[in-house]
């Protein structure tokens, strides 16, 4: 969310924070009661409040119901508009781009920031996480910021980078945390470790679907032997994950599945107890879906 630059209004009615908003319209399931879950719940939240700020808030493609990204632009004096793929006629590729300068509820102004996006999206349409974070501290960079920060769902990765007394967050080079090590640490928690993991578990899958690549995470409560394995709706071995002795920890393990074909695949987890001859302690299977 940006914060946009248009906040006078009078009103006899309450504001209302819109970051509570946000989060009406991602945590209260199917806040609008059209039987979807999507990107329109956060719309209709933000349509429905005098808001207490002006913003542009994006949304990002929903694979699960196909809901498409979107960016919603509102304040209280021109209401609220949306822009998607159809009337983005600035930015190249299948791409969505805003700063806090509004775009459609006023004439686009000439923001330095939005013009450099753009200007690299015409060279190379593709972004990765890598390069949008080189993108935004290069040709967005501001004149001076407090933090960049970027978070990565499926590496689980999170870039963090704080300004110093002379330079700005964007011109640092980032330290890179993985949330499983930020939240749950190898080290100190050892010994309590089965008060907090108090039973094997597999998750499921995310994002499901997935296209290429997704991530599954399972809790291990004891040192055991655990094998992680994928398998298609033949029941043929399509690859081994994990395969080694682990000691207890909450786990997250990537699939890259750009070599194999769209379709549903299953993933199985086996764990054995080295201590009790091998026997096997717990085994659970779990439905993805590929899609290409």
């Amino acid at each position: 969310m940006n914060v946009g630059n248009k906040t006078e209004f009078k009103t006899d009615s309450l504001f209302y924070p819109i970051l509570f908003t946000l989060r009406n319209g991602i945590e209260m399931r199917d806040y609008n009661r059209d039987l979807s879950f999507n990107a329109d719940d956060i719309l209709d939240a933000v349509r429905q409040r005098n808001r207490s700020v002006a913003a542009i808030i994006h949304t990002v493609k929903n694979l699960g119901n196909e809901s498409d990204p979107m960016i919603i632009e509102c304040n209280n004096v021109k209401g609220v508009i949306t822009r998607n793929q159809t009337n983005n006629t600035v930015v190249q590729g299948k791409n969505l781009l805003a700063t806090n300068h509004f775009r459609l509820l006023y004439t686009p102004e000439s923001c330095y920031r939005y013009s450099g996006v753009t200007d690299s999206l015409q060279n190379n349409v593709n972004i990765s996480p890598d390069r949008s974070w080189t993108i935004l501290a290069g040709a967005a960079g501001v004149s001076w910021n407090l933090h960049s920060i970027q978070y990565n769902e499926s590496s689980r990765e999170l870039k963090w980078a704080t300004s110093t007394v002379s330079t700005a967050a964007y011109l640092q080079n980032p330290t890179v945390f993985n949330l499983n090590d930020l939240f749950y640490p190898e080290t100190g928690i050892k010994e309590n470790i089965s008060a907090i993991i108090q039973k094997f578990r597999l998750s499921q899958n995310y994002p499901n679907p997935f296209n290429p690549t997704t991530t599954i995470q399972y809790d291990i409560p004891k040192t055991s032997h655990v094998i992680l394995s994928i398998y298609n709706m033949n029941g043929q071995l399509v690859e081994r994950l994990v395969n080694q002795k682990q000691e207890p920890r909450f786990y997250s393990v990537n699939w890259n599945a750009s070599q194999y074909s769209s379709g549903v695949y299953i993933y199985r987890i086996q764990v054995s107890d080295p201590a009790n001859g091998g026997e096997d302690g717990f085994s659970a299977v779990k439905k993805c879906i590929l899609m290409k």
